[in-house]
């Protein structure tokens, strides 16, 4: 099983990974807490931490590839490309 991307902690939600390059499925996109994720033309902002820039698509499963664009985390986090 993947590690997870984003962890939910009782003070807020974590960002504990932001690859360079991620697959984000529109079952995703159709579930997520808008609280988490929000959308804005071709960038993804995932909790206000980081933000992704749809580069394409893939058909099977339908899912957009991103790439990261900004790494705002804390460093505590592991910030600026972990």
């Amino acid at each position: 099983m993947p590690e997870p991307i984003v962890l939910l902690t009782r003070p807020g939600i974590e960002v504990v990974k932001a690859p360079r390059e991620a697959l984000i499925t529109l079952d995703v996109l159709r579930a997520a807490d808008p609280r988490c994720l929000h959308v804005a033309g071709d960038l993804i902002t995932i909790a206000g931490q980081v933000v992704y820039r749809v580069v394409g698509w893939q058909p099977t499963p339908p899912a957009l590839l991103c790439w990261l664009a900004e790494d705002n985390r804390p460093k505590t986090a592991g910030g600026s490309g972990s």
